[in-house]
């Protein structure tokens, strides 16, 4: 069962200093490394319009058939466990989840997709993604679940890296942002279920 976290979490305010911080690395790591402008490999791609398109329907393709399965099989319980942990870290008040989707999705996909993608190739991106959110999801202490959330986010960014060479960059920034949205949403419920369970129940005469 989650225990009440005691430490500060997670709001608005971080996910936008995350976000300056990403978008400034991909112009920085773009300009001298980078073959092509940023804006022009922005700007690649099928036309605005399939691009969002593709990205809502490629994230909820990928993102409810996970969530669900964490949520129903018994067997999955641990990761449903350590899934619930996380996000005992985070702010989910007002509309915080859509807000650190959208600052997430933009700025994880501008730097990985955008700029070190096109410059070291899909799968070492990927395996990059992957080291840089180990402090997200404690991958320090490493154990099974936490390994399976580790291979959980290199095939999420292997997805995500494919719909940029596919599609373009904007249908990765709202797949990655819609994949955050179902997973902060979900997150969000559950923990609420959890807090349910814990409420002592009273007895009335």
């Amino acid at each position: 069962m989650v225990e009440p976290v005691k430490r500060a979490q997670a709001g608005v305010r971080n996910f936008a200093f995350v976000w300056a911080i990403c978008v400034a690395m991909a112009f920085l790591i773009n300009l001298i490394f980078g073959d092509r402008p940023l804006l022009a490999i922005a700007l690649d791609g099928q036309p605005f319009v399939d691009q969002v398109a593709w990205g809502v329907a490629i994230a909820l393709a990928a993102s409810v058939p996970v969530i669900v399965g964490i949520r129903v099989i018994p067997f999955l319980a641990p990761l449903r466990n350590q899934f619930a942990e996380l996000g005992t870290r985070i702010d989910f008040s007002g509309l915080n989840p859509l807000w650190m989707a959208m600052f997430a999705g933009f700025g994880e996909e501008v730097l990985f997709r955008g700029a070190i993608q096109p410059i070291i190739g899909l799968w070492w991106s990927s395996l990059i993604f992957v080291l840089l959110h180990s402090g997200t999801y404690q991958f320090r202490s490493m154990n099974w679940t936490k390994a399976g959330f580790a291979v959980m986010i290199f095939v999420v960014s292997l997805l995500l890296g494919y719909t940029f060479v596919n599609v373009g960059l904007p249908a990765a920034i709202v797949a990655h942002t819609t994949f955050d949205v179902v997973a902060l949403f979900a997150l969000q419920r559950l923990l609420r279920q959890y807090a349910q369970r814990t409420q002592p129940h009273i007895c009335l005469p």
